[in-house]
């Protein structure tokens, strides 16, 4: 996962959601199963402090974050654009992001793309066209981390004074496949609020 920055001022005190996939080195998104940890520390980036206890903290399916994954096979994929893909059962939904990977015959259909749900068996590729015919094969996989920050991980630890903008930084940590580990780092700029 690449850096993130959130290129927008948050009020002091409120709370604000985080969402991105979680993918190796080789663009393959990683299944629930496969993550070993995700742990989260979060600190102000001018004077170190960690805000609000969170270091090291486990955030798989606790403490306000979530990791939810899902894959299947592919029976089909047509050469048209968009392709579709046809999926028994999918439980996809429109704007949802999926990674593509085995997929013979078609193989424009292999990839990372946003999808649009067509049906409870198919959904198509955003402005993807195929290049051959389906022959075979495909597995398809969804996954997504969210994670809330509260009120209390948006409070102001410096003394900047009214409408001043502090810096704070999320560290996120993940251990998949017990070894492999992957970071990624998601700027917060909070601003203090003047009093009334």
């Amino acid at each position: 996962m690449a850096i993130r920055q959130v290129d927008r001022y948050i009020p002091e005190g409120s709370s604000a959601f985080y969402r991105a996939s979680v993918s190796d080195e080789n663009g393959v998104r990683i299944s629930l199963s496969d993550i070993n940890s995700i742990t989260l520390t979060l600190y102000d980036v001018e004077s170190g402090s960690v805000i609000n206890s969170r270091d090291g903290q486990d955030v798989k399916g606790a403490n306000n974050g979530t990791y939810t994954s899902s894959d299947a096979g592919i029976t089909d994929a047509t050469n048209n654009e968009p392709i579709v893909i046809t999926s028994a059962s999918h439980g996809l939904s429109t704007n949802d992001y999926v990674n593509i990977t085995g997929v013979i015959g078609n193989s424009n259909a292999n990839g990372t793309y946003k999808i649009t749900k067509v049906d409870d068996n198919s959904f198509s590729l955003n402005n993807r066209g195929g290049n051959l015919n389906y022959t075979s094969g495909g597995t398809w996989t969804y996954s997504l981390f969210e994670m809330e920050f509260l009120p209390a991980d948006m409070a102001i630890v410096g003394s900047h004074g009214a409408n001043q903008v502090e810096l704070h930084r999320a560290l996120f940590t993940i251990v998949y496949d017990t070894t492999r580990q992957i970071t990624h780092e998601v700027d917060l700029y909070v601003q203090q609020l003047s009093k009334i």
